[in-house]
C-alpha cells in the first residue's frame, strides 16, 4: 500500500457502501457484525478485526502492519458480500442487491492505483 491510511479509510467507506446497499443497519456496529454472522460466519471476525484496527488507526495507535491485515480482513468481507458469482442478494432477502455505482477512491482512478490493485481488477 502506498498510503496505507488513506487506503483504510477507503476500504472502510466502501465495505460501509456495500453493507448499506445490501440492506444492512448501518446505526449499529454491533448488530451489522450479529447480522454477518448470520449471512456470512466465514468472514465475520475479520470484519470485526478490521473495524477494530480501523478505530485504532483513528486514534493513531495502529501499525502499517495492522493497516495491512485490516486491508485484507475488509477484501475478505466485500469479496463475501458481492459473492464469487456476483449474485449479491440483499441481507434482509428481499431480492437482488441493487448495484450502485461503487464509491471511488480519493486517490485516483485505477490506473493510478498500485500494480497488485490493477491486476486483480482485470
Amino acid at each position: 500500500m502506498d498510503r496505507p491510511s488513506a487506503a483504510i479509510g477507503d476500504a472502510h467507506a466502501l465495505v460501509s457502501a456495500v453493507m448499506r446497499d445490501r440492506g444492512y443497519p448501518m446505526d449499529d456496529f454491533d448488530q451489522r457484525a450479529a447480522d454477518v454472522s448470520v449471512d456470512h460466519p466465514q468472514v465475520v471476525e475479520n470484519y470485526r478485526a478490521a473495524n477494530a484496527i480501523s478505530h485504532r488507526h483513528a486514534q493513531g495507535q495502529a501499525s502499517t502492519e495492522e493497516l495491512r491485515r485490516a486491508m485484507v480482513h475488509y477484501r475478505s468481507l466485500f469479496d463475501e458480500l458481492l459473492g464469487g458469482d456476483g449474485t449479491a442478494i440483499r441481507h434482509d432477502g428481499t431480492g437482488p442487491a441493487e448495484h450502485s455505482p461503487a464509491p471511488q477512491p480519493e486517490h485516483g482512478p485505477a490506473e493510478h492505483q498500485p500494480a497488485e490493485y490493477q491486476e486483480e481488477r482485470r
